[in-house]
């Protein structure tokens, strides 16, 4: 019987995908490697010196036997030895959550939707029954969705704390790869602004979403 060895692999709070991340190893082609499996919304990735996997979850099957992950992508199978959670990770597989339900958004939620909309979120929103609003005032919503697109843009975070509820959520979504929106621009923001981070999630190709709230010791 093969042995498995597995190791979580950790991160900082403030680079947590809404997606899964283990240290493990691979077999594929009779090789061995030793890397990162990553499930982030649609995609698969693993990287590891020797090997690497960049594949859309729709292109691929799955199934988990005896604590190993087994992915085939048309003729070639990865062989990944994760332990107890391989049935898991097959599940959130085949069974991908939507956008939404990542996001935390349930049927009937009050939202401030304020900055740059990105019209494909909004119009999942609605498809759940969310209440959205396009004005900054207002006490008690459940969520403030941040379109950002500027540095500027960050000043719509100023006031936020008495727009959303005690346990209310702000998700700031903006743009990948801008040297002028790094993650540690939106956490020095939101701390000015009385809000922690706690999530991050991919949105879109192009778009990025980060979650804040408001410290557990500051909530009324």
């Amino acid at each position: 019987m093969r042995s498995v060895e597995l190791e979580l692999w950790e991160v900082k709070p403030v680079f947590v995908t809404m997606g899964q991340e283990i240290k493990c190893k691979v077999v594929v082609g009779g090789r061995k490697a030793e890397g990162r499996l990553q499930l982030e919304t649609e995609r698969l990735y693993f990287r590891s010196p020797t090997e690497k996997l960049d594949v859309a979850t729709k292109d691929v099957k799955v199934k988990a036997s005896k604590g190993v992950l087994f992915v085939s992508i048309g003729k070639t199978q990865y062989e990944f030895e994760l332990g107890a959670v391989a049935e898991r990770w097959a599940d959130r597989i085949q069974n991908p959550k939507s956008l939404v339900q990542k996001l935390g958004v349930k049927a009937g939620a009050s939202i401030v939707a304020i900055g740059r909309r990105d019209a494909e979120l909004i119009d999942e929103l609605k498809k759940v029954g969310a209440k959205i609003s396009a004005r900054k005032g207002g006490k008690d919503h459940d969520w403030v969705f941040v379109g950002v697109e500027q540095p500027g843009d960050l000043n719509l975070l100023e006031g936020l704390t008495d727009t959303i509820k005690s346990n209310g959520a702000v998700w700031i979504i903006f743009p990948k790869g801008r040297s002028d929106l790094k993650a540690e621009h939106l956490i020095a923001t939101g701390k000015a602004n009385g809000l922690v981070d706690t999530k991050v999630a991919r949105v879109s190709d192009r778009l990025t979403g980060m979650k804040f709230v408001i410290p557990v010791k500051q909530r009324k």
